[in-house]
């Protein structure tokens, strides 16, 4: 039923959660790092800055403050500033978010954010839940308080689990370890005339509002950006929401989910990029969505293209039981739900079977 070794059905799927809706997006947002050797969880990183803010400032650590701080491993490893630079512009490029960044080289973790006309129009800052990143933002909250500056709401997130269960990091990867990439052998399905049709039509039980939705047995996938603001809203708990910041080709008010606030720290739900083109399900979308439904806490999928064929990987790599919930436009507005078992699985198989498939590409 699988395709590929590593690609397998998830055993488990993050336990759903009551999510909070922060709602409003920040103005200007900070978020810094060394950058080197960019994996899925600095991507997932930068990609929660630029969802939680309208503008982010991202910071870049010199070769000299790398050397001058020395609490990296393996430093004499690490790529030049101007390579992990340029890695960043190439990512950022591709999802089309380079109208929205600042990019600064820094050569300190503190003064970007308490020095200069830049600090005066910071307001958060997005940082992995590494103890030693936490103390030092907490370091610059304090210094802005002396510097008559109002300190930065703190949005934390997890780190990110590769498929072996260990984070991403780049230290692994200076250290000879081979990098987990998305590989080749994945394919790319392209929706065909043959079964547009088909796919259209809902798969599932129809419901009219949240309130009729039946009890999770285990995790819950909501695919939808309105669909996600409503389970928000009335406190339908959720393991894993996919968005792509549009709602019939329109752009729809953000939601930004978080678990939890304790002060002006955040725990914030970590976003996911992947790129899917709209008509396709993308090689990105197989390996990521796995790389989702096996983290330990609650994920965002966040979708550069469009979501709306993203239920077929989640369908397939899903344990038995999943409870997935997705939108029915009008006429017939509400919601349609239905729980993972084989039977829906060889349905999915058989609709990708009769797709266009293509190695390479996205």
């Amino acid at each position: 039923m699988h395709f590929f070794d590593f690609l397998k059905e998830a055993k488990n799927i993050p336990s759903p959660q009551i999510l909070k809706n922060l709602g409003t997006r920040k103005l200007e947002t900070v978020v810094g790092g060394t950058f080197d050797i960019l994996h899925i969880g600095h991507e997932t990183l930068l990609i929660t800055a630029f969802e939680i803010a309208k503008k982010v400032h991202l910071c870049i650590m010199s070769d000299a403050g790398i050397k001058s701080l020395g609490y990296k491993k393996y430093p004499t490893k690490i790529r030049p500033f101007h390579e992990r630079k340029k890695n960043i512009i190439d990512f950022l490029a591709k999802l089309n978010l380079m109208n929205q960044v600042i990019i600064s080289k820094i050569e300190d973790p503190y003064s970007y954010a308490i020095q200069g006309q830049q600090a005066k129009m910071l307001d958060s800052i997005v940082i992995s839940s590494e103890l030693s990143v936490i103390e030092r933002t907490k370091r610059i909250n304090t210094l802005r308080q002396e510097n008559a500056l109002q300190p930065l709401d703190i949005f934390r997130i997890p780190m990110i689990f590769d498929t072996n269960g260990t984070p991403f990091s780049s230290s692994k990867y200076r250290n000879s370890e081979k990098k987990e990439e998305v590989k080749q052998e994945l394919p790319t399905y392209y929706l065909t005339d043959t079964i547009r049709e088909i796919v259209s039509k809902p798969v599932g039980e129809f419901v009219k509002s949240v309130e009729e939705l039946p009890k999770p047995k285990k995790g819950v996938i909501a695919i939808g950006d309105v669909v996600t603001k409503n389970l928000i809203h009335f406190g339908y708990p959720i393991s894993i929401a996919v968005l792509d910041r549009k709602s019939k080709r329109a752009a729809v008010e953000y939601v930004i989910p978080y678990l939890a606030q304790e002060n002006e720290i955040y725990d914030l739900i970590p976003y996911l990029p992947i790129i899917n083109p709209s008509g396709i399900i993308s090689k990105d979308s197989w390996y990521k969505i796995y790389i989702a439904l096996t983290q330990p806490n609650p994920m965002i999928i966040r979708i550069f293209g469009e979501e709306d064929l993203m239920g077929f990987p989640a369908t397939l790599i899903a344990p038995e039981g999943t409870l997935i919930i997705y939108g029915q436009p009008p006429p017939k507005s509400g919601l349609v739900y239905f729980f993972v078992n084989d039977d829906i699985k060889e349905r999915v198989i058989s609709l990708l079977e009769r797709m266009k498939k293509i190695y390479g590409g996205y």
